[in-house]
């Protein structure tokens, strides 16, 4: 089974850790989850500054890193966005 969807689709109220990954044990958000997939944003425009970035980031990028203390996680993210 794999761990990436073919089609994900986030709320307004998702904030930047729901979509990038994090926590104190790091896992993949939603835009990894959508990788080689559709990420689905309904009201783009209203979600949170932050938010935005990290998807423009992202879609430059096509990858995630996060950092915390203990380590770095490097996830991917080639996704389309609708």
């Amino acid at each position: 089974m794999s761990l990436f969807k073919k089609y994900s689709t986030t709320k307004l109220s998702a904030n930047a850790v729901a979509m990038v990954g994090g926590g104190s044990n790091p896992m993949p958000g939603e835009i990894s989850l959508a990788h080689n997939g559709v990420l689905f944003l309904y009201e783009f425009p209203e979600f949170p500054r932050q938010v935005l970035k990290e998807l423009c980031q992202s879609i430059e990028d096509r990858t995630i890193t996060v950092t915390r203390a203990k380590n770095t996680e490097n996830y991917p993210a080639c996704f389309l966005g609708l």
